[in-house]
């Protein structure tokens, strides 16, 4: 969410901008912005769980898990615990690669 909002930021100067310098400078920004999206947190719905991948440095992606419900996880392997969400441990190269990691535990029983 605040990737989301430091982008609409950016927008707003840009247009801004784009009123005082020439149009086509504003566009081109506005261009390379839209471009670098594939940084940005990306969600999906799996079997009743929400699966949020974000970059928490560049190239480090981790995801989040929560039930795209809201009531609480129930961790199945480990701890037993119950919590809103949590966040998986180890670091992928790519946003689909920690969905995917998240997807197999899912399918493997580790949470309800």
């Amino acid at each position: 969410m605040k990737n989301h909002r430091v982008a609409l930021s950016f927008v707003l100067l840009l247009g801004a901008l784009g009123g005082m310098l020439d149009g086509s400078l504003a566009l081109i920004a506005i261009d390379q912005l839209a471009q670098s999206e594939e940084y940005m947190d990306k969600i999906e719905t799996y079997r009743g769980f929400e699966i949020r991948a974000f970059e928490r440095e560049e190239g480090r992606w981790r995801a989040e898990i929560r039930k795209a419900d809201g009531s609480m996880l129930k961790i199945l392997i480990g701890d037993s615990g119950h919590r809103t969400s949590i966040t998986t441990p180890a670091d992928t190269l790519t946003a689909e690669t920690s969905i995917d990691e998240v997807k197999k535990a899912i399918d493997a029983g580790g949470l309800s």
